[in-house]
């Protein structure tokens, strides 16, 4: 069986606290960041620069000190497009990427500021509804329980679907927003995919793809098990 394991922000990274990126200092960033050019499943129709990017701590670990470290991974914690999938990721991580299958995706060029350099960079956008071409329906069981894995209910509910409006519909008026996946099962096809934003789970990448990460000693990143594996339609 292949494996799958969610793409995570790393918190340290040789006992140095990996700090967050504010897009506050981007040029035009009231309309780069507005809803009108960009969203969960549209890319920007034309060519745009996010120039550029800060290092700064935040929440738990927000502190008065200057950011310690930049890294190839950061999570994005300020200033930023409404209602996207964007990625912050060094060169590095990006020329890696290039190597492997995703799906329809974009790389947006920027900067990131750091002790007075300003390092290259990309952000990645991948669609959030991407998925729903992957996804096997007459085999995928969905069920009630919320983002975390909770109940909020009095009994499990486990469905079927024969598509993705069908499911949007029926999760909305029956179990108000909270779904998951019982069971997940992707058409062959998906087996050529090395990354992909799966709701519930955020990015997903291939073992494969995990493996050349680690060897390419790529900084920020960590990796966690899937709740439930990835099946295909041929193993079902």
């Amino acid at each position: 069986m292949r494996r799958y394991f969610k793409l995570k922000h790393s918190i340290k990274y040789n006992n140095k606290i990996i700090p967050g990126l504010d897009g506050k200092s981007v040029n035009d960033k009231d309309l780069l960041f507005g809803t009108s050019l960009v969203g969960a499943n549209k890319f920007f129709k034309s060519k745009v620069k996010f120039d550029y990017f800060i290092l700064t701590n935040f929440g738990e670990l927000e502190s008065n000190e200057a950011p310690l470290i930049i890294c190839d991974y950061h999570q994005w914690v300020g200033e930023y497009p409404i209602g996207g999938q964007f990625l912050p990721i060094s060169e590095t991580f990006r020329k890696l990427l290039l190597r492997f299958e995703l799906p329809e995706h974009r790389f947006y060029p920027t900067k990131v500021l750091f002790e007075g350099t300003k390092y290259k960079f990309s952000i990645l956008q991948v669609l959030m509804n991407t998925y729903i071409e992957f996804i096997d329906f007459q085999n995928t069981r969905f069920n009630n329980l919320n983002l975390y894995g909770e109940l909020l209910f009095e009994k499990k509910d486990i469905k079927t679907f024969n598509n993705f409006e069908e499911m949007e519909e029926y999760y909305l008026i029956n179990w108000d927003f909270n779904w998951n996946y019982e069971k997940i099962v992707m058409k062959t096809i998906f087996r050529d995919i090395d990354l992909i934003y799966l709701p519930q789970l955020n990015e997903v990448v291939s073992e494969r793809l995990k493996i050349a990460i680690e060897e390419a000693g790529i900084t920020g990143v960590e990796f966690e098990e899937l709740p439930i594996p990835i099946e295909f339609s041929d193993e079902v």
